[in-house]
């Protein structure tokens, strides 16, 4: 009986540990965020709340249901004027955007606007790329 505890107690833990992603729902949404954040935020603002995910090599995932407010990639859209432009006329007529880039440390960035959230990621590095990219491609609705 013990024996039998232990092997299902080490098959639950191996599933455990080999999780890359954890499903997280946010509002009408549901995400699967990478696994292995070291800090998870949750900003309450005047209508909606941003949850932030950083990681140890300082890159940062995140979503919002606040509209027109400033994003954690304000600084790299607003460096170039077409790119604030876009998400400006998005978020006036409740549109939808797809912005990216790259920063001044060549990491990459991205922020995508569905009419009522705002999800992004920022100093990634261009071996996780593909897995942001992933993380985005992952929202659902509930």
């Amino acid at each position: 009986m013990k024996r039998s505890i232990l092997i299902i107690s080490l098959i639950f833990a191996a599933c455990a540990v080999n999780r890359e992603f954890r499903v997280t729902k946010f509002g009408y949404y549901k995400i699967e965020v990478p696994n292995g954040y070291l800090n998870h935020l949750v900003i309450s603002g005047n209508h909606g709340k941003e949850q932030q995910y950083w990681y140890n090599d300082s890159t940062l995932f995140y979503f919002s249901n606040e509209t027109g407010i400033t994003t954690p990639n304000y600084e790299n859209i607003s460096k170039n004027e077409e790119t604030r432009s876009i998400r400006t006329k998005a978020i006036l007529e409740n549109d939808t955007f797809y912005l990216e880039g790259k920063d001044d440390k060549n990491l990459f960035w991205k922020e995508c606007f569905y009419r009522d959230i705002t999800i992004g990621y920022m100093n990634v590095p261009n071996e996780k790329k593909e897995i942001f990219d992933k993380v985005i491609s992952s929202l659902r609705k509930k």
